[in-house]
């Protein structure tokens, strides 16, 4: 008979000789390999040892999780309500007497959220990019917040890489500096053959941590949908899945591949490519430069700090309109400045753990409402598409959300976009408060996009804080891909 070596993973747990099928025998060795014994000659037979080896590398099931699980539950629904139930009275108390302030209220939400730390970080920060939802001071609140979730060993780190990425022990070394750390995870400096990477691991226990707040936000969500008009149902498996990507850095890398792909012949974006990437492990180039809050403090040209704006908003409108993947949080703490000067500058950008990607039909349809915004230069169109494209509930008063949006929209246009007395963040919020007021249903992908520009444009004028003409070279993009991209069809739908 045939003998063939068969590699399997960590954490094999059956030890001793196994009769498979009828074919062959398989001994497991605690070496990690199994040294199968029988007739191999068949592709069904290879196919079933094959499936069968890989069932051996998984842990054996731990009888006892249940309870842990359930004693975790209970433990940290607990804690959970010791911060949740003074927000409830306080929210109750405001609705009966408006007392205390609305600033007050989104302040205690914001501390609250940012002591239960864990999945509620994320549930917050989540929050904050659906204005179309909840109140504009909350989302203003509550889009300040940051984790403070502590740091793991470097210990740690090396132990998840030599156990379970054996193939990385002879080409990775780790050192002791952290660059930041996050509620899912975070990074260390190394070199991989000899470069130097960012390495990014999971915290310990993170899955384990996340399903139990996230069992816990979801009976809070059933209950609220129970005893008021709102179903927030449909939200929270949103917010489930993305946080569930999260834990798996696969989805980052693959995302990162992606951006890298699209600009890897930019003269002026930069994202780091990837070297190695595993459920609990990204290894990625670490990208030398100066931070965006820095360049921002310290930088005294005005033409670089104009162009590195722009170049920003330019790979905005590329990632909205040609190749449908968006960074959706491109705020400072994300962006880099690479190069010594105005004309050998780079604009990079990491942490794609967020990133945005429509339907087929869906970017047809934002598209369009770019073509109404821009070409047709209408309000009442945009809120006519709003209407038409995205499925919606009954609205009584169809025609007083199209004036009320024209109203906000056309001022806007008619001022050439400007914006010499607000923002783009204030005529967003006016146009979700009226979104919102209609129950007017917005797809989150659409208001994360439209969120993500916000952000760039806050960063904008950050960098040039006054004329900073950033509508009318969005405007110039805008046009350039909608042409590129088949303004017939566009012209055609409408």
């Amino acid at each position: 008979p045939s003998r063939t070596n068969w590699k399997i993973g960590p954490g094999m747990w059956p030890i001793g000789l196994v009769k498979l099928h009828h074919t062959f025998w398989c001994r497991v060795h605690n070496n990690n390999y199994a040294v199968v014994v029988g007739r191999m000659n068949s592709k069904r037979n290879s196919r079933i040892m094959s499936e069968y080896i890989q069932s051996l590398s998984r842990p054996p099931p731990n009888l006892l999780y249940p309870i842990q699980f359930a004693v975790s539950v209970m433990a940290r629904t607990g804690q959970v309500a010791v911060f949740t139930v003074p927000i409830a009275v306080m929210i109750l108390l405001h609705t009966v007497t408006e007392v205390p302030s609305d600033t007050f209220l989104y302040s205690l939400i914001t501390k609250q959220m940012a002591f239960l730390n864990g999945a509620f970080i994320k549930l917050a920060q989540w929050m904050s990019t659906r204005p179309d939802r909840l109140p504009d001071g909350l989302c203003q609140a509550l889009s300040r917040l940051q984790s403070n979730a502590p740091s793991h060993s470097v210990e740690y780190t090396r132990y998840v890489v030599n156990t379970k990425h054996p193939e990385l022990r002879d080409k990775l070394v780790i050192s002791d500096q952290v660059i930041g750390s996050g509620t899912i995870g975070q990074v260390h400096v190394g070199e991989y053959n000899g470069i130097k990477v960012a390495v990014k691991v999971l915290h310990p226990d993170i899955e384990s941590r996340v399903n139990v707040d996230l069992t816990i936000i979801g009976a809070m969500v059933r209950l609220l949908s129970f005893m008021t008009p709102f179903d927030l149902n449909d939200e929270y498996t949103r917010f489930k899945v993305m946080l569930k990507q999260q834990l798996d850095l696969r989805h980052e890398g693959h995302a990162m591949e992606r951006f890298h792909r699209h600009f890897m012949y930019s003269k002026r974006v930069q994202f780091p490519r990837v070297y190695y990437m595993g459920r609990d492990v990204l290894v990625e180039e670490l990208i030398e430069g100066t931070p965006m809050q820095m360049f921002i403090a310290t930088c005294n040209d005005s033409v670089w700090r104009r162009n590195v704006a722009v170049t920003g908003l330019r790979t905005l409108v590329r990632m909205m309109l040609k190749d449908n993947l968006v960074h959706a949080d491109m705020h400072p703490g994300n962006l880099i400045v690479t190069g010594r000067g105005l004309h050998d500058y780079k604009l990079a950008i990491i942490d794609t753990g967020l990133v945005c990607e429509l339907s087929k039909a869906d970017h047809v349809n934002f598209k369009l409402l770019f073509y109404a915004l821009i070409i047709q230069r209408s309000g009442s169109a945009v809120a006519r598409l709003i209407l038409d494209r995205i499925p919606q509930p009954f609205i009584q008063n169809r025609a007083g959300f199209i004036n009320d949006m024209a109203k906000a929209i056309d001022p806007i246009i008619q001022d050439q976009f400007r914006f010499t007395t607000m923002s783009v963040g204030d005529a967003v919020t006016g146009v979700m408060g009226i979104v919102r007021r209609y129950r007017v249903r917005l797809d989150p992908s659409f208001t994360n996009l439209i969120w993500a520009g916000v952000v760039v444009e806050g960063v904008g004028r950050q960098l040039v804080p006054q004329d900073l003409p950033l509508l009318p070279v969005f405007v110039e993009a805008s046009l350039r891909f909608l042409v590129t991209e088949g303004i017939a069809e566009i012209i055609d739908r409408t």
